[in-house]
């Protein structure tokens, strides 16, 4: 009876997919409005609100409206919590489309600001 001989079989390669970097994507897009470091949150945006804190983490971005009272007044999108400012986002599974609509709804609230510091 012949022995079988081993063949050398190939490992299956895995792709590796590139994991999307949610916290890192909002960052840049709203650095590109604006925002600079500092303050409790890490980053901050001046807006027709007045000054707005940021937070991105791996699936939601942690806001918070300095002057809550103006907040109240100038915010009509999102779910701002009118007790603390609080203007927090949440997404299922973000990609590079939710960072943009992001970027669209915190821009349309930093636009206004530089139109009035004109």
């Amino acid at each position: 009876m012949p022995i079988a001989a081993k063949v050398p079989t190939a490992k299956p390669t895995r792709k590796r997919v590139p994991v999307f970097n949610f916290a890192a994507a909002v960052t840049q897009a709203i650095k590109e409005l604006g925002a600079r470091e500092g303050g409790t949150y890490g980053l901050q945006l001046d807006t027709r609100a007045g000054l707005l804190e940021l937070s991105p983490y791996e699936d939601w971005v942690a806001c918070r409206f300095e002057d809550v009272a103006r907040a109240n007044v100038e915010i009509r999108h999102g779910q701002l919590n009118p007790h603390s400012g609080k203007w927090n986002w949440y997404f299922d599974k973000p990609d590079a489309a939710d960072v943009e609509r992001f970027k669209q709804q915190i821009g349309s609230i930093v636009e206004v600001a530089h139109d009035q510091a004109r």
